[in-house]
Parts: structure tokens; sequence; C-alpha cells
């Protein structure tokens, strides 16, 4: 039965107990012949155990044990499947560096990956992994292989492990960000204390696997020892019906898609099993939000940022807006200037090359605009301060705040909001991406309906003085996120 609540005693003594991803495998080690993950293979469910999936990690780590002593940075360059968990863990057990990339993009500038020494690569994904070797042709190169054609032999762990993942491109270049094991452990721990609300369930993530707040879900459904189902595509709505999770992980935009699908005559209905929802990543509209809490789905949301996983964490049942999240426990939270500042162990290490995070006396600044109430330890989430708009007449506006409201709406999948200047006075606009690749009159009435809806309860400096309907390409990142680029061009930055 899901439900929410905080860990017992001797789960939170296991847990405390925790300082590195090898810890977390051993901790596993009690769900032993249950299924810990499940995928499927030629029209064939396959299943692994918690058992096997930590003898197959130790012989990923024998493996790299065997590589020359000066390998010391891996890229891990695949999309998610049962064997990228395997030499993910393997990886960081060994004791060397692991680069995470779903994918390479040549026109993508990704700081400082070519230092890497050895790029270990998913079969479908060698053409990226011989454009790398071309920008770096001393570095090695090999496919995933089966652990089954691996020596299986004892494996001592070996600390020092560190995880890089770029962050996901809403800034105006990728930064390699160093993460440790007890980042991630830290931030999982924490969760745990605070929220044990599912419980050996069926979980599936839609998810990128190189993004931090899949990791932190990831690892939360191990310890608590859920199977996890790996989709073969992350939008394989299809599949997600036919194995049947209570627990699903995915970003806002993801569900915005799903709501606008299925609701009917006010009604929202699917994926009937589902009790949990799981989001992050960005934010969530409240209208959705209270939507899908009113329709029976709890709803998780994390907040943070590739340099801090879990900053704080929102349950529906906390009655907080969609925006609000509780401070993780452990750390501490403040705002300067209007920016948020955190302080915790689960603030990274560092970025990885010349790039240095700036922290001071150990607050990184997010660079989200927001606020912070200090009695109920509650912080809420206004927009990126990068993405600030400031109008002639002095007011700011977080664009972020107007369209996710227009986002609500069934027939919109991604707005942006940006100004324009006429006769010398700024007014806002915004571009609107519909969900359909042609609109009928119906829809673009009920868009301009919606749009009036949004502007009546907007002050007059933030209402929306025009929009413009188009149906090319959006560019978002892999998380669905609007990028830097895309709004400076229409802000004219």
């Amino acid at each position: 039965m899901t439900k929410v609540n905080k860990c017992g005693r001797g789960q939170k003594m296991r847990i405390d107990n925790m300082q590195n991803f090898y810890d977390i495998l051993k901790g596993i080690s009690e769900y032993s012949k249950a299924s810990a993950f499940s995928w499927n293979e030629k029209d064939t469910l396959k299943k692994v155990s918690f058992e096997h999936f930590f003898d197959d990690v130790k012989t990923v780590m024998t493996m790299m044990k065997g590589i020359r002593d000066n390998v010391e940075n891996v890229i891990l360059l695949s999309q998610k499947n049962y064997l990228w968990f395997v030499y993910f863990f393997g990886i960081v057990c060994a004791g060397k560096n692991v680069i995470l990339l779903c994918n390479y993009d040549k026109a993508v500038e990704y700081n400082n990956l070519f230092q890497a020494d050895l790029v270990i690569y998913d079969e479908k994904k060698g053409k990226q992994a011989k454009d790398i070797q071309k920008e770096c042709p001393n570095m090695q190169a090999c496919t995933m292989l089966e652990t089954e054609f691996l020596t299986r032999k004892p494996a001592d762990f070996v600390a020092g492990g560190r995880i890089i993942i770029y962050t996901s491109g809403t800034s105006c270049e990728k930064k390699p960000v160093i993460l440790s094991q007890e980042n991630f452990v830290y931030s999982v721990s924490k969760t745990l204390e605070e929220f044990s609300y599912w419980e050996k369930s069926r979980f599936v993530s839609f998810l990128p696997c190189d993004h931090v707040f899949d990791l932190v879900v990831s690892m939360y459904a191990l310890l608590i020892g859920s199977e996890q189902h790996i989709l073969k595509r992350l939008n394989a709505w299809n599949e997600c019906n036919d194995y049947k999770p209570d627990v699903v992980a995915m970003v806002p935009l993801m569900i915005n898609e799903l709501v606008s699908a299925n609701v009917q005559n006010g009604t929202l209905s699917f994926f009937k099993e589902i009790k949990v929802i799981v989001t992050g990543g960005a934010a969530l509209d409240n209208t959705i939000h209270n939507m899908l809490v009113d329709s029976g789905y709890k709803i998780l949301q994390g907040y943070g940022c590739t340099e801090c996983p879990i900053i704080a964490i929102n349950c529906s049942e906390s009655g907080l807006p969609a925006n609000g999240g509780k401070r993780l426990r452990g750390s501490a939270i403040k705002v300067v200037d209007g920016q948020i500042y955190v302080k915790s162990q689960a603030v990274c290490m560092d970025y990885w090359g010349t790039l240095q995070v700036k922290k001071e006396e150990g607050w990184l600044n997010t660079q989200d605009l927001g606020y912070y109430d200090e009695k109920s330890e509650n912080v809420y989430i206004m927009g990126r301060a990068k993405n600030c708009i400031v109008l002639s007449n002095g007011y700011n506006v977080c664009p972020e705040q107007i369209e996710q409201r227009l986002e609500a709406c069934k027939y919109i999948k991604v707005a942006v909001i940006y100004q324009k200047k006429i006769k010398n006075k700024d007014f806002l606009y915004a571009d609107i991406y519909p969900t359909c690749p042609l609109l009928g009159g119906q829809e673009r009435a009920e868009i301009e309906m919606w749009v009036q809806k949004i502007n009546d309860t907007l002050p007059i400096y933030m209402k929306i003085q025009g929009y413009i309907l188009k149906y090319d390409t959006c560019e978002l990142n892999n998380m669905g996120k609007k990028t830097l680029v895309m709004r400076y061009r229409k802000n004219g930055k």
C-alpha cells in the first residue's frame, strides 16, 4: 500500500550508515531474489534480481581494475538500459570517474569532455563514439559487453570514484559538474528520512539517465526494494500502460501532455494503477498539480539543480503550492538580493576543468529567484534570475510564472514570454507552440479565451499584449526546459 510517512527505525539506521555507492549495493542485498529491474526484450519480459545485479556490478568493477592505471575518467555513452545501471555503479565503485552522456551532439560544446581517457558505449551509439574519438584520437573506446562475457571474480571497493554530469543546457554552455558519491547518498538518505512514500512498488522513470533527478529517484527505488521497469523509449506510453506501474517519475512538460490528452468533461484519468507521481527538473503548474491531487494522485516534487541534486521536497499532502518545498533536513537556505542560496552536503565538489563553482563560505548561489519562510522552512521558487525580464517602467517579470499558467491549457504545449518595445514602451508577448500540428477554429478560440482568462488575473505590467502561434520545432533540452539561447534570441540579448 502506498503511503507517506517517515522511515522506520531499522531503515533509518541502515541509511545513516551509508557513505558511498558500495554501501547502497550492500544495503539492497537484503532483497536478494526479489526483482530489481525488468524490461521488454523481443516481446519477452526479462527480470533481474537484486542479488544478480550486485554480482554484475562486481564483475564490471573487476573489468575496470584490469584497465591500465592511467585511465581515470570514463565516458558512459548510452541510453538507459539494464547494462547502463551495471556499468554506472561498476565504474564508480572501481574508483574511476564516470562522465554521463545519453547522446553526443557535435554541434554542442561539452566543456572539458575530450580530457576523458576512455569511452564505453552502447552498441547503438557507435557512430557517436567515433565522433568523440575524432576529436581526441588518443581516447580508447569499447562497447558495453554483457557481463556473462566478462570474468567473474571478487572485487574490492575502491574509494574516490566521482560522477560528472553536464548541466542541462538552460544556460549558454553545458558545464560539467563533479558530484561525489556522498552528495548522492546524502540526497537519497535525507529524502528517505522524510518520505517513505512508496514501498516495493512497480516503478517507471521517464527521465534521461544523465540527469541528477533520475539518479536520485532510481537510487531511492533501489534502496526501498522497488522493481524498476526500463522503457525502450522515454515516451513509450503503451509499454508503460502494459506494465501497470504504481509509481512514475516524469518532468512537468510530460505531465502537462498527459493531462491534456486525458481530460474529458473535467475528469482526469490515465494509468489507473498509478498512485504516486514523482516530478522535478522544472516547475509544475499549480492548476495541473491541484487537478492531479483532486483526481487521487499523490505528487512528490523535488527542487534542486545539477550542482545540488535535492534542495527541497514538496509532498502533495503538505498543502503547499506546486512552486514550494520543505528544506531538506541538514541543509540551510537563505535569500540574497532575491536569489536562493543553499549550504548542504549535497552541494557538488566543483566543475570539471578550468571552471569553478562559485561558493561563498560554502553557500551555493542557485541563480533561482524566490523567497524562504524560516518559520515553516519552506522555499518558494519564482523563476531563473537569468530569465528575468526587466521592463523600462522598473518592474521585473519572471516569465516562468506566466508560461506555466499558459501551458496548463490542453492546446498549448510550450509558451515563451518575451518583451517587445513599441514606441519606447515595453510590452509582454508570447510565442505559443500548440499541442497539435494544425489548430481549428474551436481550438484557436479556446486558446484566446485561456489567454484572456490569465490576463484578467495579472497586473497591467504583466498582461500579455499579443501572441503568435508557432508550428515549427521548439528548442527544448532533454528535460523539456527552454534553453537560455532561445530566450535570448526572443529578447534580443
